[in-house]
């Protein structure tokens, strides 16, 4: 009776053991697990931050061109994407270290000199008023160039700008891709929209284009609180594995 008792109690004691070592690999398989999947997640997440630092590429940032051949070996040819022409105007170089009360009567030298280069409202706006462009290489900080703004120079630079969107009649995109922005508005206020483009003989988008074009008065702009709502700006689609020809 002891023997067999005592059989038992060992086949328990191993059964135990067998059951605590399964369970403790069981243990051990799942935490790997976890932490192969965090570490997945991780390095996706790593990558996808590297990639958005990365300047967007819209769609309509290419163009795509085909062979005159479209089928060789009843194999369509593939789409080849290439970055669009850009004009560029060559402007006289800006002094380093221009003291601050002679930058507005730099940039309205070199406004000057691109408005006698171009016709397009678009190459005169990118050259001077542009992220990149004259007024952005004086004026580095948002304080300064809100400064900027207050100047009769920047006045008359925006008369420049006017006076050649009456005369350009080049086509839309023809100087760089277009961009669309949706905005959700009051009907009151669309309607008022509507008849200020109507008194003004403007279309819509012409006068949509004049309004955005006027600096905004912080005296007259809302604070925005809580969490920003609506689309981000930015592309809304993702283009992936695109290779742009440049």
């Amino acid at each position: 009776m002891k023997s067999k008792a005592g059989t038992g109690k060992s086949t328990a004691k191993q059964s135990t053991r067998l059951r605590g070592g399964k369970d403790a690999s069981e243990e051990t398989t799942r935490m790997s697990s976890q932490e192969d999947a965090g570490s997945r997640k991780s390095r996706a997440a790593t990558k996808q931050t590297e990639e958005s630092d990365e300047a967007p590429v819209y769609a309509s940032d290419v163009v795509s061109t085909r062979s005159a051949d479209k089928r060789k070996g009843g194999k369509a040819m593939p789409v080849v994407l290439e970055a669009p022409p850009r004009d560029e105007l060559d402007l006289s170089p800006i002094a380093e270290d221009l003291p601050l009360e002679d930058r507005p009567a730099q940039v309205l030298k070199s406004a000057e000199e691109a408005f006698s280069k171009t016709g397009s409202w678009v190459v005169f706006y990118r050259t001077m008023l542009a992220p990149g462009g004259v007024v952005d290489q004086l004026y580095e900080d948002a304080e300064s160039r809100r400064y900027f703004e207050t100047t009769p120079e920047f006045s008359e630079l925006l008369e420049m700008l006017t006076a050649m969107r009456s005369q350009d009649e080049s086509r839309a995109g023809a100087h760089e891709p277009t961009r669309v922005i949706t905005i959700r508005i009051p009907r009151s206020l669309h309607e008022a929209t509507i008849r200020e483009a109507e008194e003004l003989e403007l279309s819509v988008n012409a006068y949509c284009v004049t309004k955005l074009l006027q600096p905004a008065n912080a005296r007259f702009t809302p604070l925005e609180t809580g969490k920003r709502r609506g689309r981000r700006p930015g592309p809304q689609i993702t283009m992936e594995k695109v290779k742009v020809k440049k």
